[in-house]
């Protein structure tokens, strides 16, 4: 099985000098929700000599290729990094992810449904096409998944699968690096750049090992425990706003509660003519209406039962896939169902670290401000910034309260200012913002207006980089992070005002992260302009102390500003604050109430 010997472009020629091998791999792996991977079989291609390596069994322990010189070639490498992890090898320091590079290619341009991105359509987008049907793929996923041990010729079954797959990524390289050139004739930017992309992406394997420190005795028996949690609350619940039937949600009994408060012309309805009842519209009546808000919370408590999609290893951790560069602006995302850092909040007090070990929760103060100001080279907005409150300082500048004035005595005019502030860099128009703050649409016009005027430089700066990115149908961060636009698609200009801000974010996380993982902290969480580390209680401060600086560094070395960072130590349970601390302590409490009932009915122990 020899090499493709393609005619090599520039590109190509570049990185065939700068690595002595250039390896194709795959992994074939199974996996139990939570735990890491068992490796079956993996297969390296090296480009430049040919040569193919299959590995099982005691060979797979054995690393053909030294990571110190090699450009490791794959699709969706985080998963071939897992499983590198898992055999002790290490992190791959050179990557090339061919998947991340295509999201990149396409970005925006491509729908990100299921499967667009997939191996086998992304090579057909290439005109390349598969040896092996998919129907034969499945069966072959199926035959890993789904067993433990393996007959001699099913393990040849397997091989051949991955074998196909390293040589189908080959083929996709080649032609995918044709594109690339075409894409952006600055061959070195275009190498850095993606370099850097498919190692962040390589990386999260890491971070998804390394997994989230949870309470697990308390969640497991939380989860144990719940049916009887969700029944106690419906029948409260039921007792004062009867909506529920048998225990279960009763679209006709909400229709006569929204009867008695009033609310039935109000209240918006479904294309079939009922009420609607998702999230967003329950809170904007539970606002004003204390009987909806009840009818809220039990809603969203029984709705915790997606905890239960908590993936919890043998050792207290939970793991979930993270989807790098899973939005449009390159941040990464996890499912809200099995990630700590996703919906409800509250839920997050389950986070516990290890008895010799804290967490630290450490984010980017006020990260989005700084960077409007730092890639605008706005004076004004920079000042208002490094006040420490920047709508206390907006709503001076313009003149809506004296100076001297503050959060303590101005709450609500500083809580106007927020909003507007906010709503103005997202593009929202003075009509939208009177709806938001139940204000005269002159009123908001009036406000937007003077926001816009007292940070001209910004304003002028987004405003011609949207013109731009809307004349040439895409737009690229400094670390080459790229949003596209098909030739026909009709833009909206205020969708792109916060795309800069946004995606600079995520690449200033992505730059602390690969340097944490680098210096070897445990990294735990990635949560947008934040991050969850592990670390021992020995030498708290030192630790701390570094970490903070790898994250202005990686600040510094993205916007050129270092974003000044807060720190919370956890030492017990995740805190909150506020109403999700009081949702918290309102469930749990329902769960020891539940607990001392089954105490107290449980039968008498016997000798």
């Amino acid at each position: 099985m020899g090499s493709l010997k393609p005619k090599l472009n520039k590109l190509l020629t570049k990185l065939y000098k700068q690595f002595k091998h250039i390896v194709v791999v795959d992994y074939e792996f199974r996996q139990v929700p939570g735990e890491s991977p068992t490796v079956v079989c993996g297969v390296y291609k090296e480009l430049k000599s040919g040569i193919v390596i299959v590995a099982r069994g005691g060979s797979l322990n054995v690393l053909p290729y030294s990571f110190q010189d090699t450009l490791y070639i794959g699709f969706q490498l985080n998963a071939e990094a897992s499983c590198f992890l898992e055999l002790g090898f290490g992190l791959p320091l050179h990557c090339w992810d061919l998947f991340i590079i295509e999201k990149k290619l396409f970005n925006g341009a491509i729908p990100n449904a299921p499967g667009a991105y997939s191996l086998i359509k992304t090579s057909e987008r290439y005109g390349i096409h598969d040896a092996m049907s998919e129907q034969e793929k499945i069966n072959n996923r199926d035959l890993i998944i789904n067993n433990t041990s393996y007959t001699k010729d099913e393990m040849k079954r397997i091989t051949d699968y991955c074998t196909e797959d390293v040589l189908l990524t080959e083929k996709l390289f080649f032609k995918q690096s044709a594109y690339l050139e075409q894409d952006d004739h600055d061959t070195d930017r275009s190498i850095i750049t993606n370099l850097f992309h498919s190692k962040a992406n390589a990386y999260t394997a890491k971070v998804e090992r390394n997994g989230i420190p949870i309470d697990a005795a308390l969640y497991n028996d939380f989860q144990r425990s719940f049916p009887v949690i969700a029944k106690d609350l419906i029948e409260e619940t039921n007792r004062k706003l009867n909506v529920y039937v048998g225990g279960k949600f009763n679209h006709i009994k909400f229709a006569e509660l929204l009867a008695r408060e009033k609310l039935t012309d109000r209240w918006p309805k479904t294309k079939t003519g009922r009420f609607k009842t998702d999230r967003k519209t329950v809170y904007k009546f539970s606002v004003s209406n204390t009987a909806i808000d009840q009818f809220r919370l039990c809603q969203e408590f029984i709705g915790c039962n997606n905890l239960k999609g908590y993936q919890v290893g043998n050792d207290g951790r939970s793991r979930c896939y993270l989807n790098m560069f899973g939005q449009k602006t390159g941040r990464t995302n996890a499912s809200p169902a099995k990630y700590p850092f996703g919906a409800p909040r509250w839920a997050r007090t389950f986070i516990k670290p290890d008895p010799d070990k804290v967490l630290a929760y450490i984010d980017y103060r006020s990260q989005e401000p700084a960077i409007q100001f730092s890639l605008s080279a706005d004076p004004e907005l920079k000042a208002a910034y490094e006040t420490g409150d920047i709508y206390m300082y907006t709503a001076i500048k313009v003149g809506a309260v004296p100076k001297g004035s503050s959060k303590k005595t101005h709450p609500q005019i500083r809580e106007l200012y927020k909003l507007s502030f906010l709503a103005s860099g997202y593009g929202q128009e003075a009509f939208g913002l009177s709806k938001v703050l139940n204000i005269h649409i002159a009123e908001a016009k009036k406000i937007l207006s003077e926001i816009r005027a007292a940070y001209t430089v910004y304003y002028k700066w987004i405003d011609a980089w949207k013109d731009k990115a809307i004349i040439t149908k895409r737009a690229r961060t400094k670390y080459g992070w790229q949003i596209h636009f098909t030739p026909n698609e009709i833009i909206n200009p205020r969708s792109m005002l916060n795309w800069p801000i946004q995606s600079h974010g995520s690449e200033i996380l992505r730059v602390a992260m690969l340097d944490l993982i680098d210096k070897n902290i445990e990294l735990s969480a990635l949560v947008h302009d934040a991050v969850m580390v592990h670390i021992p209680k020995a030498n708290l401060k030192e630790n701390i102390l570094k970490i903070k600086n790898i994250m202005l560094a990686a600040s510094e070395q993205v916007i050129g500003y270092r974003i000044p960072v807060d720190v919370q130590i956890i030492r017990s349970h995740f805190e909150q604050e506020g109403k999700e601390k009081d949702k918290w302590n309102f469930v749990i409490g329902k769960y020891y109430q539940t607990k001392e009932v089954q105490l107290q009915t449980a039968p008498p122990a016997t000798n």
